[in-house]
């Protein structure tokens, strides 16, 4: 098991892999991300969503998009809640950018 921190108390992402031709293909773990409610959120929903599947640009926009169902941030002194939900998006993508050399970074740099 690998554990991704980009921005500890914000995003944290756990997960194990399988190697398909010597590049890591598929995501099996899940996501939580902190400073969005009282205790560190698992995203139950978001995580299943990629579940064994070969990850792809288009896999993790649509994993995205789930996650801003699952999140209700508040604003605070210590940003607006829009902001919140832009940071999650941008430090799921780090995680992604960082653990699946293979994902196409453009795909993802536009969604």
């Amino acid at each position: 098991m690998k554990v991704s921190k980009h921005a500890p108390g914000h995003c944290q992402c756990k997960y194990c892999h399988q190697y398909r031709d010597g590049v890591r293909a598929h995501f099996i773990g899940g996501f939580t991300a902190g400073g969005l409610a009282p205790v560190p959120l698992y995203l139950q929903k978001s995580s299943a969503c990629l579940q064994g599947k070969k990850i792809s640009a288009g896999l993790v926009l649509r994993m995205l998009g789930i996650v801003q169902t699952e999140i209700s941030p508040i604003s605070d002194a210590r940003g607006t809640g829009t902001y919140k939900r832009l940071l999650l998006g941008q430090l799921i993508k780090a995680h992604f950018f960082t653990l699946f050399e293979n994902i196409k970074i453009n795909g993802l740099m536009n969604g």
